[in-house]
């Protein structure tokens, strides 16, 4: 998909979550919804930093993967920049690996984010997509027993998952 919608930003150590957070809001939100994961779309050949300048520039959600590593990382902090200095963007703060959002250092903290280890945070992460994308009808319920959120969690963990093709193929 060449338009970008949502932008994940994240470190390499981190690519089995970012990858979770990919499939979970491919699975949950409208196909045609552009999601932007640099590690899985850049390919040989392309002009990466012309293509992730491209997609932050389309993005009207930027979603920040925050980890014990990636924190201290200027890349995540240059690509969240692109939301920061933006008033026609969303950042959304995701914490892994035991950072909470309300210990993110400033200006991080002073947003609203979610701990994606609380599978609750799912629903609300979601729904604050639908709202800011301006999506039609409701979002779905994800209850904690949802398949996707499980696989979520497991990613998040370290645990890869095996591949299911997505919903209606």
């Amino acid at each position: 998909m060449d338009r970008a919608d949502i932008f994940i930003s994240h470190i390499h150590e981190d690519l089995l979550a970012a990858l979770g957070v990919n499939a979970f809001l491919r699975a949950k939100l409208p196909r045609d919804t552009g999601i932007f994961l640099s590690s899985s779309q850049l390919q040989i050949g392309d002009e990466w930093l012309e293509r992730i300048r491209r997609a932050l520039r389309d993005a009207r959600i930027i979603i920040a993967l925050f980890s014990p590593q990636s924190i201290t990382r200027p890349w995540v902090n240059f690509e969240a920049g692109g939301a920061w200095f933006s008033d026609d963007k969303i950042l959304m703060p995701l914490c892994i690996g035991g950072i909470k959002p309300e210990t993110l250092p400033k200006p991080y903290s002073n947003i609203q984010g979610a701990d994606l280890t609380d599978g609750a945070a799912a629903g609300y992460i979601v729904s604050s997509i639908w709202r800011q994308l301006s999506l039609d009808g409701s979002p779905p319920m994800i209850m904690l027993d949802d398949q996707d959120l499980k696989d979520l969690q497991s990613m998040i963990e370290g645990r890869p998952v095996p591949l299911r093709p997505p919903k209606g193929q």
